[in-house]
C-alpha cells in the first residue's frame, strides 16, 4: 500500500505566507503614512518609509504571490490532465559530491532533485536535507514529475 507524502492537487496555496507578508508590509506602510500625516514636518522620514512599504508590500504580494500561485496551478493542472511523467524507483539521499541533491533511481535512469527549504512556499514537493520530508535512503517511491518538479509523491511500504 502506498502512502501519499505530497499531492499538489490537495494543497490549497503553499505560497500564502509570502503573499501575506507583502500585504502586512503594505498595511504597515499605510499606518506609517497616517502617522506621518499627523506628525506634520517631523514625519518626513516616516512618510518616506510608509510610501515605500505601501507600494512595495502589495507589489511583492501581487508579483511573488501570483507567480507562485501560477506555478502551483500548473502542477495541479498537469495532475488533473495527466500530462506528467510518472516513474517508480528508490530514494538515494547522498549521491552528489557536495550533498546538495538527492535522486530517485528508476532502472537505469536517475532523476535528480535539489535539497531546498520550502521557505517562500515554492510549488512542488521539497526536502530540506537527507532524512527529511518523510523519506529515508532506500525508500521505494512513485513520483509524478512535471518539468523537474514533484507534483505527487507516494512512498511504498518496505
Amino acid at each position: 500500500m502506498a502512502e501519499v507524502l505530497y499531492d499538489a492537487a490537495r494543497v490549497w496555496f503553499p505560497a500564502w505566507p509570502a503573499a501575506a507578508w507583502g500585504l502586512a508590509a503594505g498595511a504597515v506602510g499605510v499606518a506609517l503614512l497616517l502617522g506621518a500625516r499627523r506628525a506634520g514636518r517631523r514625519g518626513v522620514n516616516m512618510a518616506r518609509a510608509g510610501t515605500v512599504l505601501a507600494i512595495l508590500g502589495p507589489g511583492w504580494a501581487l508579483v511573488i504571490g501570483a507567480g507562485l500561485y501560477g506555478e502551483h496551478s500548473r502542477l495541479k493542472a498537469a495532475l488533473r490532465d495527466g500530462t506528467f511523467t510518472q516513474y517508480e524507483g528508490l530514494v538515494h539521499d547522498r549521491p552528489s559530491a557536495d550533498g546538495s541533491a538527492w535522486l530517485v533511481e528508476s532502472g537505469r535512469v536517475a532523476h535528480w532533485y535539489r535539497y531546498a527549504r520550502p521557505g517562500l512556499g515554492a510549488p512542488g514537493y521539497l526536502r530540506a536535507g537527507p532524512g527529511t520530508g518523510g523519506l529515508r535512503d532506500g525508500d521505494s517511491v512513485r513520483v509524478a514529475d512535471v518539468d523537474g518538479k514533484i507534483a505527487r509523491l507516494e512512498r511504498f511500504d518496505r
